[in-house]
């Protein structure tokens, strides 16, 4: 008998993810990606200036709002980047669509990211898309406008985005050494984000020993709540399974061990050389766990072994501090329960909305009658009552 592999190769589809890059910063951290980054996963820039895209690595690149702002930025103007985002609804549709999950890259505080970034995670939402939202926050120094555009734009993504992961670049103080650069700082915001995204990617795309999938993460997403916290450490074997975890839960991304000890679920990826011995992954596992302080976590973990991470080990952790059993806000999850991978992305001209049924008026005494006109009977059959109601049948609306 042979076996039919037709259905297998459905299920272990690569997932289809996009990276996007929103306004300086965004298109900045994409960048940093594209340059450091062996292999990943499929990149959009998106700015309403002509000159940074200009600049832009990506190979997709889309001036937002051409119309509205000439090619130039939108000058700090959060409401300016909202409109020019709006203007272009229709192209960005087209850009986003056939992609299970999309990370957009966004610096808040400026005019792009700000008000752009609400308007992308709705499209994407729209189409049924996962998506996801790491978003850097301004330091005090860049004034009181940046902050209330920051604040502003997280209060609206937090109704369309699955998922927000948030860096306060003020955490950068703690890693920056004394006298080192505002260039420096950056730099560090942009390997902070990136190495993240890379780590997810390549976790559900590669087949491990303990595998982790895009279900794994849309689980954790869908029931967060909105919020979750995303780092990365990478150290040589030669340190040892306890210092990498040691690393991890240091992580100024992770405020020191905080936001670990306060989980609800979490994700645990290990990538390393095939010489990793098991006692390793023993260890880091014990010692992720007892830094969280409930006794039930929800722990989903994955490990991949690797020829090119021979004498190194990398660990990722995707954190979530609430757990809601009704999966929230986010975006598809309210529009269409769990995604199904093995089907494809949603065609972004018929989006995965929660559809209304037209009701049926059963009263047809009146229904479907057009004035001083003698209704239309045949075989007993009022044809001027429309067929849906003669015929029972509800339409979603």
């Amino acid at each position: 008998m042979q076996l039919d592999t037709r259905n297998l190769d459905d299920v272990m589809r690569p997932t289809r993810m996009l990276v996007a890059g929103v306004g300086g910063a965004g298109c900045s951290a994409l960048n940093h990606m594209l340059r450091t980054a062996g292999s990943a996963p499929e990149a959009l820039a998106l700015h309403t200036d002509q000159n940074v895209l200009a600049s832009s690595l990506a190979p997709r690149r889309f001036q937002m709002g051409a119309s509205v702002t000439g090619g130039l930025s939108t000058g700090g103007d959060a409401k300016l980047g909202r409109i020019a985002a709006e203007s272009d609804e229709a192209n960005l549709r087209d850009l986003l669509a056939e992609h299970h999950l999309i990370v957009f890259l966004v610096g808040l505080g400026g005019g792009t990211g700000s008000g752009g970034i609400p308007v992308l995670a709705r499209l994407a939402r729209e189409m049924g898309v996962l998506t996801m939202v790491i978003a850097t926050q301004p330091f005090q120094f860049e004034g009181d406008e940046r902050r209330r555009n920051a604040e502003i734009a997280m209060a609206d993504l937090k109704g369309v985005a699955d998922a927000i992961l948030t860096f306060p670049n003020e955490r950068l103080y703690e890693v920056v050494q004394a006298g080192g650069s505002l260039g420096k700082a950056f730099q560090l915001a942009d390997r902070y984000l990136v190495e993240g995204i890379l780590a997810i990617w390549q976790m559900m795309n590669q087949r491990g020993l303990i595998h982790l999938d895009f279900a794994d993460v849309q689980r954790l997403v869908r029931h967060s709540g909105g919020l979750c916290t995303l780092a990365t450490v990478e150290l040589s074997a030669v340190d040892g399974a306890k210092r990498a975890a040691e690393a991890l839960l240091a992580s100024p991304l992770l405020d020191r061990g905080q936001v670990v000890n306060r989980a609800h679920g979490a994700i645990l990826g290990i990538t390393a050389g095939p010489e990793l011995p098991l006692e390793d992954v023993q260890a880091i596992v014990r010692d992720v766990r007892g830094a969280v302080a409930r006794s039930d976590l929800r722990l989903s973990m994955g490990v991949v072994l690797e020829p090119a991470m021979a004498g190194k080990v990398r660990l990722l952790l995707l954190i979530t501090e609430e757990w809601r059993d009704t999966p929230g806000a986010g975006a598809a999850a309210a529009a269409a329960g769990e995604l199904d991978l093995t089907a494809d992305p949603v065609d972004p001209v018929k989006p995965k909305v929660v559809q209304a049924d037209l009701g049926l008026d059963t009263d047809t005494s009146t229904t479907g009658r057009f004035k001083d006109v003698e209704a239309t009977v045949v075989d007993g059959q009022d044809l001027d009552v429309p067929a849906y109601i003669r015929k029972g049948i509800r339409i979603g609306i």
